[in-house]
């Protein structure tokens, strides 16, 4: 997901929740997926494979969702699936810290981007 559009899929998730806020928010995988639309959260090849988006930056993400705590339209933030680099790339940049912290215990299978 593009940091701009951040907003976009919190708000769209609060709408079909019915609720004004998330009690947490998180990227639940260190990696960016190429926008098809907001009904293709996953977009998937021809061939079956997910689109990857190499010029996502990690810490662009965590501070659009910086933002949304600020708007309060989130109360915390965190992370998932991200090994060891990944974290300290956030760490070193952000304002709110991870609220939670999911660690992979294989980060071998996760790219390094």
């Amino acid at each position: 997901m593009q940091p701009y559009r951040v907003n976009e899929f919190l708000k769209l998730t609060l709408i079909d929740l019915g609720i004004e806020y998330l009690d947490l928010y998180l990227i639940q995988f260190p990696v960016g997926l190429q926008y098809m639309d907001t009904s293709k959260l996953i977009p998937i090849n021809g061939a079956g494979k997910v689109i990857l988006d190499h010029k996502i930056h990690l810490e662009a993400i965590w501070k659009a969702m910086e933002h949304e705590v600020r708007r309060g339209r989130t109360r915390s933030i965190g992370v998932c699936n991200f090994n060891e680099s990944q974290l300290e790339r956030i760490l070193n940049s952000c304002r709110i810290p991870p609220a939670v912290i999911q660690v992979s215990n294989n980060s071998k299978r996760l790219p390094n981007i």
